[in-house]
């Protein structure tokens, strides 16, 4: 009587994904792939895949199975002595492929950390370096500055311009003591719209208005 071959197990990968793994050998890489990764990225992903597994798929282009988004994932993945991974194959043009792989990039790009609670949760993990994709530098640096925003009190009078007429006051000038306090992003805008009296406005519609 022969012998049944063992069951390929996916470990590696969370239950919700296993039913989508593919032989690795089948794909090809995107040899024109707009994303360049470093062995940084790719380290930092291989150290992702070990602890948490695989829990996003990557996009592959049916026509030539060519990998579109998850190249260095995939490579992560083969580091590790993976033989399959979990993807999507999409029935799409080359163009349409290309497109979506470059959006998909760019798209990531654009996302902003809100640093005062990414520092708080780094503080509260308990997480290897080399899972985060920072280095012990930059870690170091992140966690030893001050994100917090200063208190706006709404009720105070807005300083007076002391300069004479005709004279413009210019930022920077005066003592030190009257130099504005910088701070980040979003946290500043806040700040603005505040002490100008227009916390209900939209960043965007403070910006106009202030523009008109």
């Amino acid at each position: 009587m022969p012998r049944k071959s063992k069951p390929t197990t996916f470990d590696y990968i969370v239950p919700q994904l296993q039913s989508l793994a593919i032989p690795i050998a089948d794909l090809e890489f995107d040899t024109k792939n707009t994303r360049r990764h470093g062995k940084k990225n790719v380290e930092g992903l291989r150290a992702s895949l070990q602890r948490f597994k695989q829990y996003l798929p990557i996009i592959v282009q049916e026509e030539g199975m060519v990998i579109r988004i998850g190249n260095c994932r995939t490579q992560a993945a083969l580091d590790l002595g993976w033989t399959h991974i979990a993807a999507v194959v999409v029935p799409e043009s080359g163009v349409d492929a290309v497109a979506r792989a470059i959006t998909d990039n760019r798209l990531g790009e654009l996302g902003e950390w809100d640093w005062a609670v990414l520092t708080e949760s780094l503080q509260e993990q308990e997480l290897g370096l080399d899972e985060l994709g920072w280095d012990p530098e930059e870690l170091s640096a992140l966690l030893e500055t001050d994100f917090s925003v200063p208190e706006v009190d709404l009720d105070d009078e807005p300083p007076q311009d002391s300069s004479a007429p005709g004279e413009s006051s210019e930022l920077g000038a005066g003592s030190s003591d009257k130099q504005p306090t910088l701070t980040l992003g979003v946290e500043a805008s806040k700040v603005l719209r505040a002490s100008a009296g227009r916390a209900d406005l939209s960043p965007d519609a403070y910006v106009l208005s202030e523009l008109a």
